[in-house]
């Protein structure tokens, strides 16, 4: 999931999960990784929606 300082966040139970290399290397690194954004702001994820989907995902993880 990713919030509205444009940093991935993976669950807590994901993280504490012990599953093999994909799941490591895959997911487990994207743990407060930014994204890469396009060049044109105007392509660039709004961060109000960003937030309210954030809360959503907290929510129900």
């Amino acid at each position: 999931m990713i919030y509205a300082t444009l940093l991935m966040t993976v669950r807590e139970d994901i993280l504490l999960e012990k599953d093999g290399p994909m799941l490591k290397h895959g997911i487990q690194q994207l743990h407060n990784q930014g994204i890469i954004l396009p060049k044109s702001k105007k392509l660039w994820p709004d961060p109000n929606r960003l937030e309210i989907r954030y809360k959503r995902f907290r929510e129900v993880g």
